[in-house]
């Protein structure tokens, strides 16, 4: 690979995470402040029993870092998941919590910081995936990277351990993958980010599309298959363990509604906040035309899955702008390689025309 190493990338995002999570802990004055444990949280109670009484709290009910926190504690279920509002939906998304927390095996410190250890090796992974993906389509520069490392809602992620940085990670390195022909590898990645988080699955479907269209129909077969059948079975799992419907269809709706429903309450969010949303829907704009700009298939698929995502869904994924940024991060890597391989292959026409003429 010509002047771009992604070890070096990956290792530079690991290092950029960490110190956007020692941000937070240096300004709260601890780590678990990582956790955004929520001062009404019914999760609170748990928490404080093993990190102890003095953590930091935040208002209302905190965020996602806390159900996640819980579930790395308790891995297989037992005493104290039912603070979890919906314990199938977070058992659902078992990976990140379950290797942050060393399968349950690890001190409660210990999977604060596996917690964010893991969402930091997740930012780097995505990181040096793009550059490696942008190296398939021609483009090798280690500006992609910034791709990752100016993505608010990754960095967001790292700074409150959820788990979308470890899924866009294992997503985007199962792209890399299959963009160099390393079919297995390729879908044991992209089966690992759906079980990270089941909206990941929208690079599995884009990967099994284009391996249709390309006519490697096993290979598509297995891309689309394998991961539906792990998110399917680990709700299955979850619903008969613990009751409930998993939470299925709690974050879809008909399409815009979900966008319509939020948009009353954005005039009066805090400014961060709006903006956040505002920077959301630029995403939402600019992915497809730019996605078409590059006549790349696959790039295309990834683009339309993601904007139909975003059509779809409901009132609580866009209420606060920090939520949209997190579950449609995918839209900026896609953006970024757009705009490279665009310009890159507009350069390269350049260059060949001016050869003919001299």
């Amino acid at each position: 690979m010509v002047g771009v190493r992604p070890w070096a990338i990956f290792l530079g995002g690991v290092v950029l995470a960490a110190i956007f999570q020692l941000v937070v802990t240096s300004t709260f004055g601890d780590s678990a402040a990582m956790l955004q444990v929520g001062q009404k949280s019914y999760a609170r109670p748990f928490i404080e029993a093993e990190l102890g009484d003095d953590i930091p709290t935040f208002p209302d009910f905190g965020h996602d870092g806390q159900l996640s926190y819980i579930v790395a504690r308790r891995p297989f279920g037992g005493e104290g998941i039912d603070v979890l509002e919906s314990a199938a939906f977070r058992y659902r998304r078992w990976l990140y919590p379950a290797l942050a927390g060393g399968f349950g095996t690890f001190s409660p410190r210990g999977t604060v910081l596996g917690l964010a250890v893991w969402a930091a090796i997740g930012f780097g992974l995505a990181a040096a995936a793009l550059v490696v993906i942008g190296e398939t389509y021609g483009v090798r520069s280690r500006l992609l990277a910034l791709g990752v490392y100016l993505n608010i809602g990754l960095i967001l992620s790292t700074m409150i351990v959820t788990s979308d940085a470890l899924g866009m990670g294992l997503a985007l390195a199962g792209v890399a993958a299959y963009r160099k022909d390393h079919r297995l590898p390729a879908v044991g990645l992209l089966a690992a980010a759906s079980l990270t988080k089941e909206q990941f699955l929208v690079f599995s479907i884009a990967v099994a599309i284009d391996a249709w269209m390309a006519g490697d129909r096993k290979s598509a077969v297995g891309f689309l298959l394998l991961p539906l059948g792990v998110v399917a079975g680990a709700s299955v799992l979850a619903v008969r363990a613990f009751g409930g419907s998993g939470g299925l269809n709690s974050n879809i709706t008909v399409p815009l509604a979900g966008i319509l429903d939020a948009s009353d309450g954005w005039a009066s969010a805090y400014v961060t906040l709006r903006r956040a949303t505002y920077l959301t829907l630029i995403g939402l704009v600019l992915v497809g035309p730019l996605a078409v700009w590059t006549r790349e298939r696959l790039i295309i698929l990834l683009s339309v899955g993601w904007m139909a995502g975003a059509v779809l869904a409901a009132e609580l994924v866009w209420r606060e702008g920090t939520d949209s940024l997190r579950v449609f991060a995918s839209f900026w890597p896609l953006i970024a390689l757009s705009i490279a391989i665009g310009f890159g292959r507009s350069h390269r026409r350049r260059q060949s025309s001016s050869i003919a003429v001299g």
